[in-house]
């Protein structure tokens, strides 16, 4: 059985899906994800496929219009082209305060560190865990007012500053990160040369 759960972190032009399934094995599981339309009726659907997985999953939407009735449906679709899905669930987004302007129109996109490296009982190594990837909705100011320094600790002119809002990750020191517009234009490609992390206010990255 798959269910549709209440959408989450719903903002003025993001949200994040939900949903859960009862699988107990994935092998006969072609593709997974959710269904999101702007009518009941799912008469135009943006179909959203996930990496396969038990149990709880969710995946954050990003390009949504503000102040917007936004409907949605958890589905698997198995080997055979049968597919399942969940109950139809909705919400709606934040209007925005100034039109349609977005205070956070790009996306910057970077993995966590990896999780450290051991060693089996027989002395084999491990592998650490992956780091997630992370995807977090910013504001990019192209910016060339400071020097900063590369990994080498060889001067380089600044490039950029990433604004985040209050409670967003904060990429690492050094971390790869890509910055596109919300429709997938590509804004800047590189590494992390400084960073804050704001307790009253949002936190920002320097490229």
């Amino acid at each position: 059985m798959v269910t549709t759960k209440a959408a989450t972190e719903v903002g003025i032009t993001s949200a994040t899906l939900n949903g859960i399934s009862d699988l107990q094995d994935l092998t006969s599981v072609t593709d997974m994800g959710f269904l999101l339309s702007k009518t009941p009726d799912f008469a135009t659907t943006a179909r959203i496929s996930i990496q396969i997985d038990y149990g709880s999953v969710n995946k954050k939407v990003f390009s949504l219009d503000p102040n917007q009735t936004y409907y949605y449906q958890f589905y698997v679709k198995y080997i055979g082209g049968s597919e399942e899905t969940g109950d139809v669930s909705s919400f709606e987004t934040e209007a925005s305060s100034s039109g349609n302007l977005s205070f956070r129109p790009h996306l910057m996109v970077w993995r966590i560190q990896d999780g450290e490296a051991g060693e089996d009982a027989n002395g084999y190594p491990i592998p650490g865990i992956p780091g997630a990837v992370v995807e977090q909705e910013c504001r990019y100011h192209p910016s060339s007012s400071k020097m900063l320094k590369n990994e080498d600790s060889t001067d380089i002119l600044q490039t950029g500053k990433i604004r985040l809002s209050q409670g967003d990750s904060v990429p690492h020191l050094w971390a790869s990160i890509h910055v596109v517009t919300l429709a997938g234009d590509l804004v800047y490609s590189g590494v992390v040369k400084n960073r804050f992390v704001g307790q009253l206010s949002g936190g920002w990255v320097e490229v």
